[in-house]
């Protein structure tokens, strides 16, 4: 079956067997780098590494193979293949294990690997192998060393041994906290964090995707989200922005250019502390790498619908499948991309006179419109569950107040300007280039994705209070946008050579910006403006110099101003250190925890059941607290991926700012909870026990009751950790009130 009619032709009998598996091998050797580089176990992760290939690899490539879709592309049927695997297993992973058949998800995907690797034989696309082929493999060199640079940056970010020796950020423990929910079941759960009775309706997506690479429980979270599926994620990132960069080109000078921008640089440079220099290749944002690698294959099949101006029935759905993954994975990543499906659609209607467009649009809505229901629910607290809302300028509030500006009108204008034009300034160059009328409607669709990214970065507000998640799903359109404008600026002869202008942008504006600011020693709000007038003075200059020095037409020059614009701050994320584990002891660090702590994680992943449910004195909230531990880390609940009564505020409905106050909303229930880890007594102990709390976890460097042995008995200790279970629970009858947060 042919997934593009007209782009497939007979497979030459080159080694495709032998390339495809030279590939698979160069996956698993860049794998192997990070897992050296990371310092995690090794045996553990090694076996990971082998299910992850195993189980999406390989399924996606013979799938691609049997469908005859990427003929003689063999880097394309690894991508496009891997990605529709994860889709499927995105998808359908939470659903089967809510119905405790989690492991039917390695069936399905084994067997769509198995039927398409008989039809591939059947039909012929598998050929006898031919060693010399293998060396295909080093086309794609440079590919390799800037992976090479990402995974060393990446691969650290979570030592998946010893986690109580380093400060770890707190969204990993959500992250693995939220996984393992999913393991144990499934998309719908019952949260007894922070009492919130709802269902994990918030981007489960990419973790859904790690609880898969655990494998039920057999590999530690730990290793299965922050090695294997870091890994994975990065390498289909990555490799997708190679592929569709060449493919929107048909140069390889394309795919390279993507992939630099996309892996290293967060367009433009301008520093605002957590703002436009993090890009989606930020350590700690698994749901927004996966959402953004997500969505580069989704445009990538839309791309060759739209080349090949014919789409079949699987393409289609292909497209539906991805972009419901995407949808799951990260909200706003989805939307972002029925948007700019459906300007292609219009522009190249309008443009190109075809409607062809427009089914790859439809499908991408429906796949959207399929999960909407599950990323979005009104909540008690009045916020919704996309934790997206209008709130103008608010993120324009959040800098300043980081920057310690005073907020007032004139610098809430100032800085509304310099933030606006830093992050519309890829559209803005990609309009100069808008008389090349056999790409304008894909540089309309991809710059129309830039502008809807960077107004709603100045117009709603999200939980985390800023709205940056809606500006990072435009780095890979940037990416994808300037390998195209590159493609142009370099088949335009007209002046001597881009990468001049692009270097100037690169090494003069900084120059420039520090001596203004020496000459001025402004304040940081014209410091902020400084960047914007340095900007502005370079793409003068290099207007100038294209249109009189090199007597070039107006509408040349203008391009090459824009060159020049694009060289400002260019590979500036390679200046960004991404956060590390530090060794650190206890209490040094917010982000510490007790020593311990993950032995009392394992002991009770192996010795409770997945629906017990934990009380401790580990939350960091209540008069009594005077130790600097961070009320979000909730390492309990991830490392022994059990249901924790009070801690943190995974799962919930509640604003982010609660938690960091000293605040819990459920006062009967934490002051319950304090009353039994702190001063139990017999009627206390029964009263919890009915929400199904049977474990009394102690970090004994907070406060505690000295002994629990008149109610529990002590099973484990490690460190200045402490774990009793008590003797007669009482049979579970109470349930959290579901009412959202106070």
């Amino acid at each position: 079956m042919e997934l593009f009619e007209g782009m497939s032709v007979k497979l030459t009998q080159v080694g495709g067997f032998t390339r495809s598996i030279g590939l698979i091998a160069g996956f698993g050797f860049l794998s192997i780098i990070s897992i050296l580089v990371a310092g995690s176990p090794k045996q553990q992760t090694g076996l990971a590494l082998i299910f992850a290939v195993v189980s999406i690899l390989i399924p996606g490539l013979y799938l691609m193979r049997a469908i005859n879709a990427f003929t003689n592309e063999y880097l394309a049927e690894l991508v496009y293949g891997s990605a529709v695997i994860i889709s499927l297993i995105i998808l359908i992973h939470p659903l089967l294990s809510r119905y405790d058949a989690g492991f039917l998800t390695l069936v399905i995907v084994l067997l769509i690997g198995l039927i398409s690797f008989i039809v591939s034989i059947k039909k012929g696309l598998i050929n006898s192998p031919k060693l010399v082929e293998i060396g295909q493999i080093f086309l794609y060199l440079p590919i390799l060393i800037i992976i090479s640079i990402w995974l060393g940056r990446q691969a650290a970010a979570v030592p998946a041994s010893n986690l109580d020796l380093s400060v770890v950020p707190p969204d990993i423990y959500h992250h693995m906290s939220l996984a393992g929910e999913i393991t144990h079941h499934g998309g719908q759960i019952f949260p007894y964090v922070a009492g919130s009775q709802v269902d994990l309706i918030y981007h489960f997506g990419a973790f859904s995707l790690g609880s898969f690479l655990s494998f039920n429980g057999f590999f530690s979270l730990p290793v299965a989200m922050y090695r294997i599926e870091f890994i994975l994620v990065s390498l289909l990132f990555i490799f997708a922005l190679f592929v569709v960069g060449k493919q929107i080109t048909e140069k390889n000078l394309g795919g390279f250019v993507a992939v630099a921008i996309g892996a290293f640089t967060l367009f433009p440079a301008f520093d605002v502390a957590d703002g436009l220099r993090i890009a989606t290749t930020r350590t700690l944002s698994i749901s927004q790498l996966v959402g953004s690698a997500l969505l580069v294959v989704g445009l990538g099949l839309a791309l060759r619908v739209a080349q090949a101006k014919y789409a079949s029935g699987l393409t289609l759905f292909f497209i539906v499948l991805v972009n419901a993954a995407t949808s799951l994975s990260k909200g706003p990543t989805g939307a972002m991309l029925v948007g700019v499906l459906f300007v292609l659609a219009i522009s190249q209607r309008y443009f190109e006179k075809t409607w062809i467009s427009f089914k790859t649009f439809l499908a991408s809505l429906a796949g959207f419109l399929i999960v909407f229901p599950f990323i979005f629910q009104l909540g008690a607290s009045g916020a919704n569950g996309v934790s997206l809302w209008i709130n103008p300028l608010h993120t324009v509030r959040v800098v300043l107040g980081y920057q310690n500006i005073e907020i007032n009108n004139i610098n809430l204008l100032l800085f509304s300007i310099v933030l606006f034009f830093s992050a519309v300034s890829p559209a803005l160059i990609a309009a100069t280039f808008l008389t090349e009328k056999i790409y304008r409607s894909k540089i309309i669709a991809l710059s129309a994705g830039v502008v809807a990214g960077s107004i709603g970065l100045m117009t709603f507000e999200a939980w985390g209070n800023s709205q940056w998640f809606v500006y990072y799903p435009i780095i890979p359109l940037v990416a994808i946008l300037f390998a195209l404008l590159a493609k142009i600026a370099f088949e335009n002869r007209a002046v001597n050579s881009p990468l001049l202008y692009l270097g100037l942008g690169l090494i003069a504006q900084p120059t420039l910006q520090t001596i203004f600011r020496r000459w001025l020693e402004p304040s940081q709000i014209y410091y902020n403006l400084l960047w914007l007038i340095s900007t502005l003075v370079i793409i003068l200059i290099g207007f100038l110099i294209a249109r009189f020095y090199e007597n070039t037409a107006t509408s040349t020059a203008l391009q090459m101003a824009a060159v020049t614009l694009a060289g400002v701050g260019l590979f500036s994320a390679l200046s960004t250190n991404d956060i590390r584990p530090m060794p650190v002891g206890n209490y040094e660090h917010p982000w510490s925890t007790t020593i311990g702590t993950q032995a009392v994680g394992d002991y009770l992943r192996k010795n409770s059941k997945p629906d017990d449910v934990l009380i401790s004195n580990r939350h960091c909230v209540g008069p009594e607290e005077n130790n600097p531990c961070h009320a979000r880390i909730f390492a309990l609940s991830a490392l022994a991926e059990r249901r924790v009564l009070v801690e943190g505020w995974s799962y919930t409905t509640c604003p982010l700012s609660e938690p960091l106050i000293n605040s819990f909303w459920d006062d009967e229930l934490f002051n319950l909870n304090q009353k039994v880890v702190n001063d139990p007594d017999l009627a206390s102990v029964e009263k919890i026990s009915r929400y199904g709390a049977n474990w009394i976890v102690i970090d004994r460097l907070r406060p505690a009751a000295a002994d629990f042995s008149e109610f529990a008995a002590l099973k484990f200790s490690k460190g200045d950790m402490e774990v009793w279970k008590i003797n007669n629970p009482s049979e579970v009858i109470d349930l959290p009130a579901q009412r959202g947060c106070k």
